[in-house]
């Protein structure tokens, strides 16, 4: 699938660094894990907003992608410099994905925006 390639460098950029006790890793991979459940979530979340356009027929609401990304960032930033992975490079790594899963489910209608949605949560699920 396309959006393999974006989970592993969505992965390798918020990866734990350096070395040392479970005690001082400890936040990195909370940090880490926080960034990737966020990074998800947006990801599925932009594609449902895609979706939803789809089975109407329309353009995608830009309050809906605003709602995502604003959720999104807030953990992103909440979670900190713990571990690798800025809110700025999130958001152009989460756009690469969701314009690839876009491009791999195209059309309107019920059929390509069911194909939208689980395109999303799949790849929510990958990270």
């Amino acid at each position: 699938m396309a959006f393999k390639p974006v989970a592993l460098a969505l992965g390798i950029l918020i990866a734990s660094t350096g070395h040392g006790a479970y005690a001082r890793s400890a936040p990195r991979q909370r940090c880490a894990a926080i960034k990737l459940n966020a990074s998800g979530r947006r990801i599925a979340g932009e594609m449902g907003c895609y979706a939803t356009a789809r089975a109407r027929g329309r353009a995608v609401d830009p309050r809906c992608l605003v709602k995502v990304q604003n959720k999104a960032d807030e953990a992103i930033n909440k979670a900190g410099s713990a571990c690798p992975g800025t809110q700025s490079q999130l958001d152009r790594t989460i756009a690469q994905c969701v314009d690839r899963l876009r491009a791999d489910t195209p059309g309107t209608g019920n059929c390509a925006a069911a194909g939208a949605r689980v395109s999303g949560k799949r790849a929510r699920l990958e990270l």
